[in-house]
């Protein structure tokens, strides 16, 4: 399957939206479209006043992104490893009991048909 190749413009207002963040996030919220946005992009341009409530830098994204990476880490660090291992058992162990009382009931139900049609 060959990559998909956007016009020019799409790469541009990529670029763009990459540098405001918030601009996602509304989307997501279903307060813009991405069809409004990129309209008004392109027939205004990126110096339009509308832009500059959303006026975050790649800087401050990367800053971003590397906050969150590091409140995963110190999310991953603070993982008790017993505390998993001993769920992860009781789970095992409650998955093998579903198996059990399934195959119990999988021999009851062959069971009677059996009785009824010697044949």
């Amino acid at each position: 399957m060959s990559p998909v190749h956007l016009p020019p413009e799409l790469h541009q207002f990529k670029q763009f939206v990459e540098t405001r963040p918030e601009l996602i996030n509304l989307v997501r919220q279903g307060q813009y479209t991405w069809q409004t946005l990129f309209n008004l992009w392109k027939e205004k341009g990126e110096e339009e006043g509308f832009w500059k409530q959303f006026g975050a830098t790649k800087t401050e994204t990367r800053q971003s992104n590397s906050d969150y990476i590091q409140n995963v880490l110190k999310k991953i660090s603070e993982i008790d490893i017993d505390q998993v291992e001993k769920n992860v058992n009781q789970l095992m162990g409650a998955l093998a009991q579903i198996e059990h009382l399934s195959d119990q009931f999988k021999q009851m139900k062959k069971g009677p048909d059996k009785k009824r049609f010697p044949f």
